[in-house]
C-alpha cells in the first residue's frame, strides 16, 4: 500500500513502463514491474499482497492467498522537500485510499461499483518490440473463436476429442477431425484450425451464449503475440 508498481513486461516482452497500483492477474499471465521507492520518508517494511477476486463485481476474498515482506533500509537522503515529488512527476504521499486505486488488466472498462477505481487494459500497454519487414511475407488472416459454452466447455461449438494418431505427423489418417460438423450446434471433434505460413495471423476471441460470463484461461505457444484491441462486456445487475 502506498507504493507504485512500475509495469517493464508482460508475458516475457518488454512494454513502455506503465504505473499503477495493483494487477489483476489470470492463469498463465506474468509480468515484470519495478517498485517507485523515490516517494519513502525513511526506511520501512512494507507487505505485498495476493488476494483473489471473485463475482461479477470482482470482490475481494478476506484470505489472504499470498504475501511477501519488503524490508527497504538505507533510504536515500535527498534536500529537505524535495520528496514530495518522485522522477515520474506524481506528487508524493504517505498512505492511498483503497478506492482511489488504478489497475492494470481489468476484464471491465469500469470497475464494477468502484467509480474511483481507474482499469487499465492490457491492450493500452505499448510493445517496444520491434517488427521487421522480413517477418511477414504473405497476407493477412482472420480467425473468430468463441470459447462460449455450446455443449459444455467448446471452441466455436466444437468440443475437443483426442485423434487416435498423431495429428501433426499422420494428418490424413485423423478419423475425428470436424468435416461433418455443422455450422450451428455443438459437436465433438478434433478442432483445428490451418495458419498460413509466413502470414499476419489475427485471433478474435469472443465469450458469446451460454456460459458467457464464466472466464476462460487460454494458452497461446510458439507464436509472438500482442493483444491489439479489447471490448468489455455490460453488466446486468
Amino acid at each position: 500500500p502506498g507504493l507504485k508498481l512500475i509495469i517493464k513486461e508482460t508475458d516475457g516482452f518488454k512494454v513502455d513502463p506503465k504505473i499503477v497500483d495493483q494487477i489483476i492477474i489470470y492463469s498463465a499471465e506474468r509480468y515484470d514491474f519495478e517498485l517507485d521507492l523515490q516517494c519513502m520518508l525513511e526506511s520501512d517494511t512494507y507487505e505485498m499482497i495476493v488476494k483473489i477476486l471473485t463475482g461479477s463485481e470482482l470482490t475481494e476474498k478476506n484470505d489472504v492467498k499470498g504475501v511477501a515482506i519488503i524490508k527497504v533500509t538505507g533510504t536515500y537522503q535527498s534536500p529537505e522537500n524535495s520528496w514530495k515529488f518522485s522522477p515520474f512527476g506524481r506528487e508524493c504521499h504517505d498512505s492511498i485510499s483503497k478506492s482511489d486505486i488504478t489497475l492494470l488488466n481489468c476484464p471491465f472498462e469500469n470497475y464494477p461499483n468502484q467509480p474511483l477505481r481507474k482499469c487499465v487494459p492490457v491492450s493500452n500497454l505499448v510493445s517496444t518490440f520491434t517488427e521487421t519487414t522480413d517477418m511477414i511475407t504473405g497476407s493477412s488472416k482472420q480467425f473468430f473463436l468463441n470459447f462460449a459454452f455450446v455443449g459444455g466447455p467448446s471452441v466455436n461449438g466444437r468440443k475437443f476429442i483426442w485423434p487416435t494418431v498423431s495429428a501433426l505427423t499422420q494428418n490424413d489418417e485423423v478419423d475425428t477431425n470436424c468435416d461433418k460438423c455443422k455450422d450451428e450446434g455443438a459437436c465433438a471433434c478434433t478442432y483445428a484450425i490451418t495458419l498460413p505460413y509466413e502470414s499476419e495471423i489475427i485471433m478474435i476471441f469472443l465469450n458469446l451464449g451460454k456460459g458467457g460470463s464464466v472466464h476462460h484461461p487460454i494458452h497461446m505457444h510458439g507464436h509472438t503475440l500482442e493483444v491489439l484491441k479489447m471490448e468489455f462486456p455490460k453488466l446486468k445487475k
